[in-house]
């Protein structure tokens, strides 16, 4: 009998633990290791926002370096002026020439973004300075005719090089007078997100260029 009540009473007792200190632990550790994990979770989620968030400001005011460095050009008069010029005075070409070359030089050097820029126009200037080319080679291109109809900048890339153009136009008559292409070395792009780059092209023609 007594052999019984000591079993019935370490079964008692046994039970009693478990129900009073091994389950509560039990929970309890069970419950901070689940606050844990939260925390930890919700801290790598704020920080991966953050560095989202700080990437894209980054590429953002990048890419808005360049916008404000070619809008700077388009609308630069002495740019337009020379596009303008009557083709017969060579002496005032050649002095506007040596003007827009030093223009051209000083918007590469002053953009480490900036690789290459190109002024395409119909007349027949491309003698004088390397920078300006016949509008003729590319005027059936897509890039061309897209940027002709775009009001502000044209964002495209093809075969791993990226561009933003931006059409000439003359201050009276309202019309245009030439087309800028610059080409963006890739560091803008690979020192930033990737992924942003896709919403700054698709204020372009998303349909022109694969992205």
């Amino acid at each position: 009998m007594n052999k019984k009540k000591k079993k019935s009473f370490g079964g008692q007792l046994k039970k009693a633990f478990i129900t009073t200190i091994l389950i509560p632990v039990i929970c309890l550790g069970g419950f901070i290791l689940y606050s844990i994990f939260h925390f930890m979770e919700e801290r790598v989620i704020a920080e991966s926002d953050t560095i989202v968030k700080q990437t894209l400001t980054d590429l953002s005011n990048k890419t808005e370096s360049c916008d404000t460095a070619i809008r700077y050009l388009g609308s630069n008069y002495n740019l337009q002026d020379f596009l303008l010029m009557n083709q017969t005075d060579y002496l005032e070409l050649s002095r506007a020439s040596k003007n827009v070359g030093d223009l051209f030089y000083n918007i590469l050097n002053t953009n480490p973004y900036f690789k290459d820029l190109v002024v395409y126009t119909e007349k027949d200037l491309y003698r004088l300075t390397n920078f300006v080319k016949d509008a003729g080679e590319v005027e059936e291109e897509n890039w061309y005719q897209c940027a002709m109809e775009e009001e502000g900048n044209f964002w495209w890339h093809e075969n791993g090089r990226f561009f933003v153009c931006r059409k000439i136009m003359a201050a009276y008559p309202m019309e245009a007078i030439g087309m800028i292409k610059i080409e963006v070395k890739r560091e803008l792009f690979e020192d930033s997100s990737g992924c942003a780059y896709k919403d700054r092209c698709e204020r372009g023609r998303r349909s022109f260029l694969p992205i």
